[in-house]
């Protein structure tokens, strides 16, 4: 009987062990961002600058993410502070209405837009967001019936999907500012960072094509992290192990129950 109890607190043990959670963000998002920084240095220019916006040094890969990928509310709020910050630090003509055109991958198409616009409303600036997707974020508030969710967010592209048929987009909405958020799909399809470097390249001779004075924030992108999928909070006590518990208790008590009649 101590053997078959001992056993069973070793294997209730096991189940209260809590799954490791670790942030293993690949060395090639740093190695990107590195090169965002220079290349934007490079090609901006007086009539058409093209800013470099920071959404990797404040964001953590498993706090601020919802599933490896795509930022959590909280994360969301990170990005359209980021986005918001670098739109402002460029001294907007106040008077001017601004057509801005979100553009990227899911990550454009699911998450910040909706904060970015309120925080642009606060900020007194007058825009549009335009692109030929429409969807809302996560985070909208559907009730909200002002928000403008015109966008040119494609999930699961890549940079050079975007060149490919950014120029059809263009025709149809020319923006005076874009936001370009992408290499997340390349990178984790084992593309190299001067593959999405090259297309972010070729759609901004595009989009100057077309708009000779068009601003530019280009991202250096979000951490992802492939192996998160849970959180911290989730991952002790977690549905299985609660369920592992109940039934080794159930156990024990029967081995005692049947050894305490055999002893009586």
């Amino acid at each position: 009987m101590k053997q078959t109890i001992s056993i069973l607190m070793i294997f209730l043990f096991a189940t209260l062990i809590a799954p490791t959670v670790s942030s293993s963000v690949p060395l090639e998002i740093t190695e990107f961002n590195d090169m965002v920084l220079e290349y934007n240095e490079l090609i901006s220019t007086n009539n058409s600058p093209v800013y470099t916006v920071n959404h990797f040094s404040n964001f953590d890969a498993i706090n601020d993410n919802a599933d490896g990928v795509h930022p959590n509310r909280n994360g969301d709020l990170k990005m359209a502070a980021a986005w918001t910050n670098s739109l402002l630090s460029t001294n907007l003509n106040l008077s001017k209405n601004y057509s801005i055109m979100p553009l990227g991958d899911s990550i454009t198409h699911l998450n910040y837009r909706y904060d970015l616009w309120l925080n642009l409303k606060e900020a007194n600036i007058i825009f549009d967001f335009v692109g030929n997707e429409n969807h809302l974020p996560w985070g909208a508030d559907e009730s909200n019936l002002e928000f403008d969710s015109d966008h040119e967010g494609h999930g699961g592209w890549r940079s050079d999907q975007i060149s490919y048929n950014i120029e059809s987009w263009v025709k149809l909405n020319t923006p005076d500012i874009v936001l370009f958020h992408i290499g997340t799909n390349d990178l984790a399809q084992g593309y190299s960072p001067s593959h999405v470097i090259e297309h972010i390249g070729k759609t901004i001779e595009i989009l100057r094509l077309y708009n000779p004075d068009i601003i530019i924030f280009v991202a250096q992108i979000i951490p992802y992290d492939l192996e998160v999928n849970v959180s911290p909070a989730d991952s002790l006590f977690g549905g299985l192990e609660i369920t592992f518990l109940v039934l080794g208790l159930l156990m024990i008590g029967e081995v005692i129950r049947k050894n305490y009649f055999k002893a009586n």
